[in-house]
This record gives structure tokens, sequence and C-alpha cells, in this order.
């Protein structure tokens, strides 16, 4: 929808409410600007007043903003001194000047007439808070804004619609709220029926039903559990009892409820005569496995294979549950059978990295190689092609075959000159020179890799293996200080053939964004900021202006994740030359106080801690995992309650989103890993992301191999590369906290 008062403001007006933005911002976070002092011009950045206003001390924030003297954008002062009137409990100034705001600045007007709505709502006028939000709807907003009206419509109508509900200005609402309607769930008719009848003792009118139904669902898994816990004579026919244990499993993975079931069935007098004998084992066989039963579903497998033939699940299913007894030579024999009888299943390919692993693990290296090449041949476009070009060399560096490691190698990187893995591989490459006496060329491989990319794991090994041989090998960093220098780095490497320039609603989104951020509403500037991020990815300087916002709005999760992705668009030449700014924020600081105090008390290197909270959460303290782990250490709940025991602390549902309580644990955890581990850095990350007894586990396979074979041996794919990335956080933080522009303790969360 196009703004009623939008034509009002030209594009030059745009261009200048911009400009006008971004010259408040930089004095204020650059107050020293050209000082060269980096750290005390740029860090702490925020807005005038911000930090009391974000502590609810609203009267030194109310006197920090009319004091501050750099005013270049007066529609932002009078937005900002509302907004703290607002949480004032002042309404009248907060209404007066929202409206002001509004009146003078048709780009503001829906953030003014939005939070005018939101006053009038709290006051009780509830007809005044929609003609507000009524009056916002009018200009143009991004779709997920005018989504966040239309809820605070709907709380309005649900108080008091006053008649409004069939304005016709409320039809767009109307047809957005249609779906948010949620429909009420109808009564479960079939098992509320099957629970009469079992109450009057009918079990032959049960038995007939069951006959004549299909059972899904929760009243399918309802059913099953009535009548379990019912039929203490056993009176359900055996076939009815099957398909009673096959809903428990397919609706709701209820393995108790199926295993009784079909024990009923087996108890039952030829019972097992009357159902189908393949699908009775195999139900057996599943279930046995989900509840841990390994013996029993092997047995259950293999009477299956016996009588049915080599099914490819009941294959797959027997080796993992050797697997699982830790019987890994058995399992690898139903493996290899399972490529064997089916040559082109889509299984295949991560049964031959298993089975290649395995034979890496026995150090039967000659067959390793042969499963290795068999991926990157057959499976040229799998997920696991990469990989396995690496693992050969690697088999062939392990029994000192260096040339032959060497070929494999080159032709990798001959074939796939742009490859994710070209670090790695250029590594594996100068090692193998290295280990041939060509020093000369393994230096310049090394000096190659470093200069690229220096923050990565593999340019980090590569200036180790210098140093080792006597190179010096610096961490590339311009250290000129000041916001400017990374501007003009930024503009002189900008791609300038693909860079797009700001529409007038691009602008005008830019123009909200910042002054929502200013008042610490991040949630609802992202609705207006999200679009410039993912549709000008080659506009670096708007990139760094964008993570310079949410820095300044105190957004630490959204600041790194705009700076995370500005740095993958830096071209590859100009990564070895990037000014310290843009590492403050690619590697940033965040809760420095909190993390330096639990540091100091568990003895961990707070850099450590920095390393695993950048790779855990992004600095987001409310993260979620999908499986359950929480904030920026990403501690699972069962862990939490376990530490806080130890530590003597309080826990509650929210300690693991508070920073602190988080920071704590994690840290206490990491302590205790290194104890456990003696100070091993590698196998204490690996325990983190891995579990203590994998960790334990590699080591004891692995623990006579050198550095760089033992981290490239972890077995999983996740902590193998989690290790990897979390030591390069480590050892880049140790090397910017030694420059004194970097200052790891200047901000304080």
């Amino acid at each position: 929808m196009i703004s009623a008062g939008i034509g009002d403001i030209n594009r030059g007006f745009m261009k200048r409410a911009v400009k006008i933005t971004m010259t408040l911002l930089i004095p204020v976070l650059c107050m020293a600007e050209g000082s060269g002092d980096f750290s005390q011009s740029f860090f702490p950045a925020t807005f005038p007043g911000f930090v009391s206003f974000k502590n609810k001390d609203y009267d030194t924030a109310l006197k920090q903003v009319l004091e501050d003297s750099i005013v270049e954008d007066t529609i932002q002062r009078i937005f900002r001194l509302a907004t703290i009137h607002h949480r004032q409990g002042d309404y009248s100034k907060s209404l007066f000047l929202y409206r002001l705001a509004a009146q003078n600045n048709s780009v503001v007007a829906p953030l003014a007439f939005k939070f005018i709505g939101d006053i009038e709502f709290e006051q009780g006028r509830v007809s005044n808070s929609l003609t507000a939000y009524k009056a916002a709807l009018v200009y143009r907003m991004p779709q997920k804004y005018r989504h966040h009206i239309f809820g605070k419509i709907r709380s309005a109508l649900e108080n008091d619609s006053t008649g409004l509900i069939n304005a016709d200005w409320l039809g767009e609402y109307r047809k957005w709220a249609a779906p948010q309607v949620k429909t009420v769930t109808p009564v479960l008719v079939l098992s509320d029926t099957v629970d009469t009848m079992v109450n009057k003792g009918n079990w032959r009118a049960v038995d007939s039903l069951l006959d004549t139904v299909q059972l899904k669902g929760a009243d399918g898994c309802r059913i099953a559990r009535i009548v379990l816990r019912a039929d203490s004579q056993n009176n359900i026919s055996g076939n009815n009892l099957l398909s009673l244990a096959s809903a428990a499993v397919s609706s709701c993975k209820d393995w108790k409820t199926a295993n009784a079931l079909l024990n009923r069935i087996a108890d039952k007098k030829g019972g097992l005569k009357t159902v189908p004998e393949g699908k009775y084992l195999y139900l057996r066989a599943q279930v046995s496995y989900e509840l841990g039963r390994f013996e029993d579903a092997i047995k259950y497998y293999k009477k299956i294979e016996s009588r049915f033939g080599p099914d490819a699940n009941v294959l797959m299913n027997l080796a993992r549950s050797y697997r699982k007894l830790g019987k890994e030579v058995e399992a690898d024999k139903w493996y290899e059978r399972h490529v064997k009888e089916y040559p082109s299943h889509s299984r295949n390919l991560e049964i031959l990295w298993h089975l290649g692993w395995r034979k890496e693990d026995e150090r039967k290296i000659g067959e390793a190689k042969a499963i290795y090449k068999t991926i990157y041949t057959k499976y040229p476009k799998s997920s696991r092609r990469d990989e396995s070009y690496l693992r050969h060399a690697l088999c062939d560096f392990r029994i000192e075959k260096y040339d032959s490691a060497l070929s494999v190698l080159d032709d990798y990187i001959k074939k796939n000159p742009f490859s994710p893995i070209k670090y790695s591989v250029s590594y594996w490459k100068g090692k193998c020179l290295l280990a041939l006496n060509k020093t000369s060329e393994a230096k310049k491989v090394f000096s190659g890799i470093h200069s690229v990319e220096p923050y990565d794991y593999y340019a980090h090994r590569s200036r180790q293996m210098l140093s080792l041989l006597g190179d010096t090998a610096d961490f590339q960093l311009d250290t000129t200080s000041g916001l400017r220098r990374a501007f003009e780095w930024i503009d002189s490497i900008s791609p300038v053939k693909e860079k797009k320039e700001l529409s007038l609603d691009d602008s005008a989104d830019y123009v909200c964004g910042v002054y929502l951020v200013s008042i610490g509403e991040t949630a609802l500037a992202e609705m207006f900021l999200e679009n410039l991020e993912g549709s000008f990815p080659a506009n670096l300087r708007l990139q760094l202006e964008l993570a310079m916002l949410y820095y300044a709005g105190d957004s630490p999760a959204q600041a790194y994740r705009v700076s995370r992705r500005l740095t993958w668009r830096i071209p590859e030449e100009s990564r070895g030359r990037m000014p310290v700014a843009l590492y403050r924020f690619l590697y940033p600081p965040y809760f420095a106080d909190i993390i330096e105090a639990q540091a100091a008390e568990h003895n961990v290197d707070p850099y450590l801690v920095s390393a695993v909270i950048r790779q855990e959460s992004i600095f987001n303290p409310s993260i979620k995992s999908p499986v359950g782990a929480i904030g920026l250490m990403q501690i699972m709940p069962y862990t939490g309650k376990y530490i806080a025991e130890k530590v003597d602390v309080a826990y509650t549902n929210d300690s693991l989103v508070c920073p602190i309580y988080n920071i704590r644990f994690g840290t206490w955890y990491i302590r205790e890993l290194l104890d456990q581990f003696n100070e091993n850095v590698v196998l204490a990350l690996a325990s983190y992301n891995g579990g203590p007894h994998n960790a334990q586990k590699w080591y004891n396979s692995n623990k006579e191999e050198e550095y760089d074979l033992f981290i490239e041996d972890i077995a999983f794919s996740e902590t193998r590369g989690y290790v990897k990335k979390v030591l390069a956080n480590y050892w880049t933080y140790r090397i910017l906290a030694g420059n004194p522009d970097f200052a790891y303790s200047a901000i304080k969360k």
C-alpha cells in the first residue's frame, strides 16, 4: 500500500534522511573519530540515554537526551522523547510528541501511530486505539509490521468492537484474521464409543467394531491404551491386537503399549497362528529395538531374513542393532550385505562412508582407500564426495605414502579449484610436502593458506607450522583504528558492478529501523531491516551500517549475524587485510565482563569461553536448539540443574536464558571437562559437543596419532567441524586480544 502522504517526501529528502541518520550515529558512536583511539571512539557504542533507558532509569535517560548537543534529526529526538515519557507514565506528553512526529514526517508516521494506539489501548480507550491503528495502516510498511498491527487490532476488538467489526477499513484485517482462528478439535467419537462398550463389558462388540475400522492418529492410540488397560481376559482377537499394537507405534510411538499388546498375541492360545507372521515379527523387532532390547531385535530380524529374504530395512536394522551392542564387526557384515544386495539403494552412500571409517579404525587402510574411492567415483554429486577425496589422501598419509597422498590431493585441487574444503586439502598437501622434506614448497603452500582467510582453522594451523619451521607468519590485520577507516576499506573492496542503490521505500525502511532500534524495539526494527540484509548483499557499506545499528541498539545476536554475513561477501582476495574495526564485529567481546569473572573463578581462558559462545549461539541469549539446548553456551536443562546443584545456586526455568547463569554454568562445565581430560582443550571441546564418553572413545582409539590426524579422526562430522571452528575462534580471539585497538574488556553487557 502506498502512503497517502509519501508523495511529499521526494527522493532528495529521503537521501537526506538517511544521511542525517548516519550522521547522527557516527558522531555518537565515534566521538573521537580520527583520533586513532579506536577502543574509546567506537566502543561502547550507544544512542544518547540508551543505557539508562534500557536500565529503566527513565529520568536519567530523559536528561541525557535533552542534553545531547549533537542533534541533526529533530524528529528522532521527538520520537525518543515520546517513548521515554510513555515509559514514565506521562501519557499526555507522550501522545503529543508521537502525534507531532507523525504530523511532520510521513515515513515515521506508521511507527508513531502504532505507539499512539498502544497507549490508548493501555488507557482503556479502545475506540481511540483502533483509530490510531487505522491511521498507521494507511502508510506503506513491510508485511510483517502490518501483521503486527493486525495483532494489535485483534486485541482491541476482543475487548471492545464498538460496532467497528464490519467497518470497510477492516477488510484487509479480516482476511488476515480468518486463518488465525483456531478450529476446535472434533470429539474423538470412535474411542468414546469403544470406551463406552468396554465399560459395559461388551467385548464382542468391541472386537467386531475393530474388524471394520481403520485405527489412526490420537484416536487409534487412545483405543489401544483403553483395550490394554481393561481387557484382563484377553478377549480381543489376535489380528485386532496386532492392529492396536501397530496404531500405538505409528500414531504415538508408545512402545510399551505396543509391546504389551504383542505379548497378548503370544500369550493367546493359537494367537500367533491368527496373525500375519511377517508383520508380527517386524513389529516385534521394531518395538524391541526402541525399548533397547537389541538382542531380541536381532533374533526377530534374523527370523524375518531367514523366512522372507534379505529385505533392505531388515539388513539395515540388523546392522544398527549390532552397533548398539558394540559389536562393530558383526554390524559391518550386515552393512556390507546391504550394499551387495541393494547396490542402488539411497542408504548405501552413508553405509559406505561408515564402513570407510571403520576400516580406518581397524587400520585396514587398503580397504578404506577402496571404499573412499568408490564414493567419489560412484557418487560424484554426493555430500560425501569431497570428504572422501580427503580421507583417501589421509589414508596414504597415515601409512607414509606421501607421494600417493599428494597425487590424490593435487587431482582434487585441479578438478575443484573453488571447493568448500580447499583450505583443508591445501593444508594436507603442505603436510605431505613437509614429510617429503620439500620444505620450501610446503612453506609456500602454508603461506598461501594463511594469507587468504587468516581466521580459518587451517590458516591458524598453517601459521603455527610456519612458525615451527622458523618463518614469521603474522596474523594479517590492518590496525589502523577508527570507524572511518573501516568504511574507507569497505568502499575500496566493494564490487561496484554488483552494488545496488536503495530505493525510496528501502530508505524509508532504513530510517524506521533506526528509530525503532534507538528505543530498544529491535524485534520491530528487524521487520523493516531484514529486507535490507537480504536484498543488498553486495552493498557492503550498508551491511556494515546495519551491524553498527544493531550494536548501538544493544542487540548482539543481530549485530553478529549481519557482521558474519558481511565477511562472507568480502572478496576472498581482500579478507586478509580486514581492519580491526571489522574484527570487533566478527569476533565481538560481548558479555566480556561476565565471561572474565567466571573464567577467573573457574580458571578457564576467557577467550575459550567467548569462542564457544560464538559457535554455540551466535551471542543470542534466548536461542534454543532443536534438541532443547538453551542460551549462550547451549546448555541442556538437565545439565543446567546438575551444574546448579554443584555451584549451589537455585535453578529455575529461566536460568539458562540469563547470560550470568548460562555463562557461569557453561564455564564450570568447561573446567570439569578440562579436569577430566588433563587440560586437553581438543578433547574438552569434543566432549562439549559430542559427549564425554565419545571423546574418551576417540582418544583411546587415536591417542598415538599426531595432532592434525587426531582432530581429523574425530568420528562425528558435526563434532569434528565444531572442534575446528571453536579452535579457530579461540586462536583468533587470543591474537586479537593482543592488539591494543581490540580491547576485549571494553564492552560491558
